[in-house]
Order: structure tokens, then sequence, then C-alpha cells
């Protein structure tokens, strides 16, 4: 087998010792591990096949509606919630026009839609740029979450907590996320 030692190198190893930190994914009698140090919850691994194909397609169809977008215009159908002709905006309004106008290269006006929308697209182009490297390497880059009861919990309250900012900070962008385009 072949694990990557810190980030330096490869090193063969015969086995994989139960208990460690090593993580590893096999195929084809094959693996490629990463070794995350003690107490660090994230590890980056390299692997043989794609892990995360979700994360790809997803990354792929998210790209594709947003560069679809910034070549053809919004959709021609209304999205928007009920609540939103109230005048109440949801973390998510200005999302569409966002990911439109973070294809087109304009990220200040993207930003001022929703920040959402702008870290979405780049995610997603960053979702493709690992998928092309990993078809053209064999190698893929995964990453990988030790989760422990207690981290999960300060990463709902963390999301929750961002959540709720963003909504305060649309509901206070309620005149521009309200104008028609």
């Amino acid at each position: 087998m072949i694990a990557m030692v810190g980030s330096i190198g490869y090193e063969e190893t015969e086995s994989d010792k139960p208990g460690s930190s090593v993580d590893a994914c096999a195929l084809g009698g094959v693996v490629l591990k990463s070794v995350a140090p003690e107490g660090v919850p994230v590890s980056i691994r390299i692997d043989r096949s794609d892990q995360m194909l979700v994360l790809s397609i997803t990354g792929i169809a998210g790209l594709v509606v947003a560069v679809t977008m910034a070549i053809f215009g919004l959709p021609p159908v209304d999205i928007h919630s009920p609540f939103h002709y109230a005048g109440i905006m949801d973390p998510l309004c200005g999302g569409t026009r966002a990911a439109r106008l973070t294809a087109q290269g304009n990220l200040q006006a993207a930003w001022r839609y929703n920040p959402l929308g702008v870290l979405a697209t780049v995610a997603a182009a960053l979702a493709l740029v690992r998928l092309l490297v990993g078809l053209a390497t064999h190698r893929w880059i995964g990453v990988r979450f030790a989760w422990t009861p207690r981290r999960r919990r300060i990463a709902y309250a963390i999301a929750i907590a961002a959540m709720v900012v963003l909504e305060l900070r649309q509901q206070g962008r309620a005149d521009l996320l309200m104008q028609r385009h």
C-alpha cells in the first residue's frame, strides 16, 4: 500500500493498524492514504477513485445552471416564496441573481444580492476543478471530518447563527431584493 506522510511524500505500508489516525480507501489493492496528526478533526486524503461523487455531480449541475443564467438570463418563472411579496426575505433571497452575476464575473453586485450565492457558485467551480484534476490524474482529493457529538453541536450552532445573520442581512436589503430584474 501507499501512504501519504505529512505533506512531503509517500511511503509504502503493509497494513492499517486498528485505532490509528490513518484514513484509507481501498480500491483494487492500491490505497492512497492521508495521515492526520492526533487531535486534528480534518484530514485531506488522496484516493484512487472519486469518493465524493455526489459533490462532483452537484457542483457540475450548479455551475451549469449559473453559466446558463449568465448567458440566457434569469428563469422566466417566478421562484419567490409568497412571503417575498409581503416584504419578508429569507436567507436564500437573491441567491439566483447572485449565482448569475458571479458566473458573469460581477462579484461585487453578486455579493450585494446574496453572499451565499457567490460562495455556492465558487464552491461549484472548485468541485469542477477537482473533478477535472481527478479525471486527468486518477487522484481524487477528499476531505474527511472526524465528527464527535460536541463538534456536531458546535457546527450546527455556527450554521444556525450564520443563517440568522444572513436572514437579518437579507431583510435589510428587501428593497433591492424586491426589484424586478
